[in-house]
């Protein structure tokens, strides 16, 4: 009988679908590793080292690296499934297998600790935590579904805080239990490298308060620059100076060597490198601080001092010795930004731009406000042996920081950043890390003991109706200007052509001469904090550190509004800028 016109139409169109079904199936099978079917393991069996084999794990018993996570493009989204290879005991790798996907990149082989699926357990991939969420089998291949947080592991005696049996202590005596990750983290989400300021320039920094030196290395920097050694030599002793400083600053008289990044006078484009040594490194630190051998029992120091980073860099990071904390945490880091600054500094000037800083308050004394100091005022502020601009001020501070001295306290203040001669339009309005004052907020807050930063009048401001609060627009000699500078010269995120100005608030000193309370570490029982320093107050200094963040994150959004691999180029860039300006 023959097939009528619809019995046709019906048959050809299931065969369509019978056919796009077969590629579909055949794709899966392909994508998932093979054409075998999908055998989920036991839920509360540990996962299987190899496909004939599944070891069990004591509860008892000291984790072993069982498996070895290797693949393309692990922080991609959703979370990939790895290739779970067998290691030996001591968790070296016999083999690995890659992922399927198309990213190039390949990832470090690392090991996991044996555990029931979604219990967990968690190893670090690239410095990354990597958490087992389900175990299953494809064609006799174990594999693994995993999740890739986007934040660094925390190391503990190369075990991850997570990787700890439930219930052991941190090795810092008097810890609390170690602390076990949710059976299911978030979703990863693919990884992007972020930072909120340093776009076209870096700086890093290296080196411990009591290490053999401190080492700047400052990447993106034109070619062309001047570079003088006394400006640099300059910087640096105005950071060790101001009143109410201990007797180290005395002995550090930061000798430095540029090793990298400028020839004859002129930085080259290339990364510039200098290294600060440490003056009592010899005599005093080199077993303390020695990269090889074993510590001393009798050096370690366990009494944390409050208002430091001592008790939570202690606790991030698993150490036994707030040692370990406190030297990298130490203000002494702040030579080599002071250092990075002195050229992005010397950059600024080449295009007629002027940082310079002074001090409005010492605990409850303040500057009488007598206006803002211009750059020809630079030589007076540092004259004064507290960087304050108002005589009157100045001496009454020092009278402060003595009265203090003798209480055997310390002391905080305020200080202000000024930056003079600042184009209008450097940073964005666009993205909410793009803004000028968000990234000039971010550099400051990241000084030692800097707890506040305001942008012009800033909380006054708060307290003023609308009518008072703002910078009129008016028209001079025909062209655009304000009446006021309220704003501190930032506005939507974007410098508006006038000065900059901006202020920090820095606490005491967390090192008090008379020590305040704490807990020994090693022994959980009550003590009094360690002494490491003897300053009473670093105001002054710290607004010189302020002058070289501010100048760092001033280059960075001159670069990135402007642009030139030289200074010529930049410099021709802003002035063609600045004549269609109205």
């Amino acid at each position: 009988m023959p097939l009528s016109d619809r019995d046709r139409r019906t048959l050809r169109i299931g065969g369509i679908v019978a056919g796009v079904l077969v590629v579909g199936l055949v794709l899966f099978n392909v994508l998932s590793g093979g054409g075998g079917t999908e055998t989920a393991l036991p839920p509360t069996a540990p996962r299987s080292a190899t496909p004939t084999s599944t070891p069990t794990v004591a509860p008892t018993a000291t984790p072993t690296p069982v498996a070895v996570f290797t693949g393309r493009d692990p922080f991609s989204t959703p979370p990939q499934f790895l290739v779970a290879t067998a290691t030996s005991g001591t968790g070296s790798s016999s083999g690995s297998s890659s992922v399927s996907g198309s990213s190039s990149s390949t990832s470090t082989p690392t090991s996991a600790t044996p555990t029931q699926p979604g219990g967990g357990s968690s190893a670090n991939l690239g410095g990354h935590s990597v958490v087992l969420l389900d175990t299953f089998r494809v064609s006799g291949t174990d594999r693994a579904q995993v999740e890739i947080e986007y934040h660094p592991a925390e190391v503990d005696g190369g075990r991850s805080p997570a990787a700890r049996p439930r219930g052991e202590r941190s090795p810092v005596g008097g810890g609390g239990p170690a602390r076990v990750p949710p059976p299911h983290l978030p979703r990863a989400v693919r990884y992007r490298v972020f930072t909120i300021i340093g776009r076209m320039l870096r700086l890093l920094t290296a080196g411990e308060s009591h290490g053999k030196e401190l080492v700047a290395v400052l990447e993106g920097l034109p070619a062309g620059v001047p570079f003088s050694s006394k400006a640099l030599a300059d910087e640096l002793a105005r950071r060790r100076h101001g009143y109410g400083r201990g007797g180290r600053q005395r002995l550090e008289a930061d000798a430095f060597e540029v090793v990298a990044g400028v020839r004859h006078g002129l930085t080259l484009g290339s990364p510039i490198a200098v290294t600060i040594p440490n003056a009592e490194w010899e005599q005093k630190y080199r077993e303390l601080m020695a990269p090889d051998g074993a510590p001393d029992p009798s050096q370690r120091l366990t009494r944390p001092r409050p208002g430091h980073a001592d008790l939570v860099g202690t606790l991030k990071y698993g150490f036994d010795d707030v040692r370990d904390v406190l030297e990298r945490a130490s203000a002494r880091e702040t030579a080599a930004r002071v250092a990075g600054g002195a050229f992005c500094k010397a950059f600024l000037q080449a295009l007629a731009v002027e940082v310079l800083s002074h001090v409005v308050q010492i605990g409850k004394v303040r500057s009488g406000g007598r206006g803002q100091p211009l750059p020809q005022d630079r030589d007076a502020i540092d004259a004064s042996p507290v960087r304050c601009a108002d005589a009157d001020a100045s001496r009454a501070m020092t009278a402060e920081i003595d009265r203090l001295r003798k209480a055997k306290d310390t002391v905080g203040g305020v200080f202000e950043v000024l930056a003079y001669g600042v184009p209008p339009g450097l940073g964005s309005y666009v993205q909410w890390d793009r803004k000028l004052d968000a990234r000039l907020a971010a550099a400051l807050m990241s000084i030692q003991s800097v707890k506040g930063v305001e942008v012009g009048d800033g909380f006054a401001g708060a307290a003023r109706p609308g009518s008072k609060a703002h910078d009129e627009i008016v028209l001079r000699g025909g062209r655009l200007a304000r009446v006021t500078a309220r704003a501190g010269g930032i506005e939507g995120g974007m410098s508006t052509g006038q000065p900059i100005r901006v202020r920090a608030a820095m606490k005491p000193f967390s090192t008090v001469p008379r020590p305040l309370r704490t807990v020994d570490l090693a022994t959980g029982e009550p003590a009094v904090a360690i002494k490491q320093r003897t300053d009473v107050c670093a105001v002054p200094a710290g607004g010189v550190v302020g002058e070289a963040v501010v100048a760092f994150v001033l280059a960075d959004a001159t670069l990135e509004k402007f642009g030139g691999d030289s200074l010529s180029e930049t410099r021709g860039n802003l002035d063609r800028y600045l004549e269609a300006l109205p």
